[in-house]
Parts: C-alpha cells; sequence; structure tokens
C-alpha cells in the first residue's frame, strides 16, 4: 500500500473505505519514514467515511512535525486527535521507575 517514496498512499486508502468501516487509523507523520500525511488527505478520508465513523490520527511526533491537525476538528467531528507514548516520555517514565526500584532495593537490602 506505501508509496516506494513514502508519500501516503490516499488513492487507497480511501478506495479501502467501505460502507462497513467504523475506523481509520493515520499515523501523522508516519513512524518509521517520517512521512507526513497532508492535511487535504485526512479531510478526504473524513469526508469519504460513512457517517458514523471515525477517523483516528495519531499525531505522537507532531512536536517534531511541527503542525497538528488540532486546529481543524471543529470543521471534522468525525475526526479524534491522539497523541501516544512519545520515546522520549517513555524513557523519561522507564528512567523514573528504574530510580524507584533501586531505592526500593536499597531499603529492602
Amino acid at each position: 500500500m506505501p508509496h516506494a517514496d513514502f508519500r501516503f498512499a490516499e488513492g487507497a486508502v480511501l478506495e479501502a473505505i467501505t460502507p462497513q468501516t467504523r475506523v481509520v487509523f493515520l499515523t501523522n507523520p508516519n513512524n518509521p519514514t517520517g512521512a507526513p500525511v497532508p492535511f487535504e488527505a485526512i479531510r478526504n478520508v473524513a469526508r469519504r467515511v460513512p457517517k458514523e465513523s471515525v477517523v483516528f490520527v495519531d499525531e505522537a511526533y507532531a512536536e517534531f512535525a511541527g503542525r497538528s491537525f488540532i486546529p481543524e476538528l471543529a470543521q471534522y467531528p468525525n475526526v479524534i486527535v491522539g497523541r501516544t507514548f512519545e520515546a522520549d516520555s517513555a524513557i523519561a517514565q522507564l528512567q523514573k521507575r528504574r530510580t524507584t526500584l533501586a531505592k526500593a532495593s536499597k531499603k529492602r537490602g
């Protein structure tokens, strides 16, 4: 489904949408390629899905991309923007847990 140059395969995604489609997941920017999903493609997908369906846009790396679809949510009520755990946040949490475990281990030993 992806293009050789990693561009978003909008046509293939639009063709895959059927009356039974309930959720379309888009990762913007793509991981691991970093290729952005054009906002116009997100709009087109949101217009194409059935009325009761949602388009979930995962913007875990939006800070690196420098842009977000969030300002457009008012015009597209069937779009949800989420931010999954980013690598830097996950590493910070792991370091915090490691420190907590180390302190707990010293208290026991």
